[in-house]
């Protein structure tokens, strides 16, 4: 730790003193005005549905969680240790999204502050990312001071530098995966840094780093991978799916980022970094167009590609008078726009009028009522981690939730913490299937229906694992699936007692839809398994009049007519060739 310190001293006393005193006092105005006002805005807002998830994996730090690793939930905890409300919880996200002005300034090598700041103010992304606790803020900050330090190392190899790097290497890793299309970007546009003996200081501290999460990654069977490369997939790809990445990135861009791409192709005589920052926007933009060519997309997962194109859109704006000619009323017009909404939506009168799939307020007057009418009894939610988590966060007892055979799995099914419920009587809140039970009717929310169950088993540690996990088969055929039962339960189970009471359900998704879950016979499920033992079983499945890919998954019945998952996603591809 000695080594360590002596090494990093003094450069990050170079960072804090030298290298930022040429930052004009406005900049540093406006960051504390940005700074104060973002405060403000994520004081006065309810939390996103994804927020309180990530607030409720705050409250179990670990080294990787389902969807994402574990960066956003440590910003989360140490914010939410100071306040324990939404302010708290999006207090780190308004301090680094702020710092980063700072950073980004630096970065654009401009000495036209107002420049800087019309494209600052004009930008969907920059207002957005100041108080929403999501993955893309850490990124963002991250990949800011990753810009700043590479700056540097380009010009001077030193040991110092390259250690630093790989540090926050790491930490970009931990915010979001997509931290690989900037590590990717940077190598093919200086391939040459390869042949710096620093740099594989750089890439061993920053893999070393990232061991720990790689080794939950293995403990957990993959969960995160198969999640976004296999599960995500079983959606029916159109060009819809294209359509709806190339327009949300143009909305995310917004005018002033139009000017912005326009100002990037005029740039002239690039250097070294002007190629690496080129290579990143390009690299991001192309990536998830491939990946729109695979699946969804989300318009947000390019916005590491939004920095660079402020640092070079910038200076070449600065200097271009017809350019900036037209920034001017753009940005203004843009700025007053987000500006308005802003306050709108921290109101108290945010949602009125608008058709949105989560409602901006009165979260705690919904999650109060359930409260109330659980009177003392856990509640289950179906087929919605964020409302679990909103319940947890606004009404102060734990929420749980509830995996249907057609869900796509999250965090809770990892964390076990329904465990403890086991043989107690529940509440099961659903919006699905039958409205039956105590119905929750707040304005501007979904109908749900609290149903009362007098004792909670969930069995989905009772596992099928299939050898073979994609077939090829044709329409109206018979598919014998051969697989493996396994208790991965702590007690034995008599598979006939509980089959009786619980018989196995499969769905299939085929054609973008799912079918309905039909019952179906376990050969070989039968006798006493012990905890930890397996047994081999088979399924007998007709292959309905569909063709393309399809997907099979199998469970328990729990409730409701909704059987539990236990199997991962088998896919077909149905075909007559």
């Amino acid at each position: 730790m000695v080594g360590l310190s002596y090494l990093l001293t003094p450069i990050l006393q170079q960072y804090s003193v030298t290298n930022f005193k040429d930052i004009p006092k406005p900049i540093w105005l406006f960051t504390a005005i940005w700074f104060v006002l973002g405060c403000i805005q994520a004081a006065l807002m309810d939390l996103h549905p994804d927020e309180a998830y990530y607030w409720q994996m705050s409250r179990f730090m670990d080294w990787g969680y389902f969807h994402q690793p574990p960066m956003i939930a440590a910003f989360i905890k140490i914010g939410y240790a100071i306040f324990q409300s939404e302010f708290g919880v999006r207090l780190i996200v308004v301090l680094t999204s702020s710092i980063g002005i700072i950073l980004l300034f630096k970065l654009s090598e401009t000495k036209n502050v107002k420049t800087f700041l019309l494209v600052y103010l004009g930008l969907i992304l920059t207002h957005a990312g100041v108080f929403m606790a999501v993955p893309d803020s850490p990124l963002v900050f991250f990949t800011l001071v990753f810009l700043v330090i590479l700056k540097e190392y380009l010009n001077k190899d030193s040991v110092a530098l390259a250690l630093l790097l790989g540090i926050v290497a790491a930490a970009l890793m931990y915010s979001k995966y997509h931290a690989v299309v900037l590590f990717a970007s940077i190598i093919i546009a200086l391939p040459k840094i390869l042949l710096r003996k620093s740099f594989w200081l750089t890439a061993l501290v920053g893999v070393g780093l990232f061991v720990p999460h790689v080794l939950w990654q293995f403990d957990y069977d993959l969960v995160s991978f198969k999640f976004h490369w296999v599960v995500r997939e079983k959606k029916v790809w159109d060009v819809m799916v294209l359509l709806d990445y190339l327009l949300g990135q143009i909305i995310m861009l917004g005018p002033v980022g139009i000017i912005l791409v326009i100002a990037l192709v005029k740039l002239k005589n690039r250097t070294p970094f002007d190629r690496i920052l080129t290579s990143i926007i390009i690299g991001f933009f192309g990536f998830f167009f491939v990946m729109a060519l695979r699946g969804k997309v989300e318009a947000n997962w390019t916005a590491t590609a939004f920095l660079p194109l402020i640092i070079l859109g910038t200076r070449v704006i600065s200097e271009d008078e017809k350019l900036l000619k037209i920034l001017k009323p753009t940005s203004i017009a843009m700025a007053s726009l987000l500006i308005i909404a802003r306050c709108y939506i921290a109101s108290p009168w945010a949602g009125d009028g608008l058709k949105l799939s989560f409602p901006l307020k009165g979260w705690e007057t919904w999650a109060t009522q359930i409260k109330t009418k659980a009177d003392g009894l856990p509640v289950f939610f179906s087929n919605s981690y964020q409302l679990a988590s909103q319940y947890s966060f606004y009404s102060g007892e734990q929420g749980y939730h509830w995996s249907p055979l057609n869900y796509n799995g999250n965090q809770f099914e990892l964390w076990d913490i329904d465990k403890r419920m086991e043989g107690k009587p529940f509440l099961l809140a659903s919006g699905m299937g039958e409205r039956t039970g105590e119905p929750i009717i707040v304005s501007g929310f979904n109908a749900l229906y609290l149903n009362r169950f007098e004792e909670y088993h969930s069995y989905r540690k009772l596992r099928f694992n299939f050898a073979q996990t994609e077939y090829q088969i044709e329409p109206s055929s018979n598919l014998i699936l051969e697989a493996v039962l396994a208790n991965n339960s702590d007690a034995p189970l008599n598979l006939d007692e509980l089959l009786q009471n619980r018989p196995v359900y499969y769905f299939l998704y085929a054609d973008g839809k799912t079918l309905p879950a039909k019952q179906i016979e376990c050969l070989g499920c039968e006798g006493i398994i012990n905890s930890g033992e397996s047994k081999p079983v088979s399924f007998s499945i007709e292959i309905p009049e569909v063709e393309g890919r399809c997907f099979i998954r199998f469970g328990l019945d729990f409730a409701l007519g909704m059987p539990e998952q236990n199997s991962d996603f088998i896919k077909l591809i149905v075909t007559d060739k």
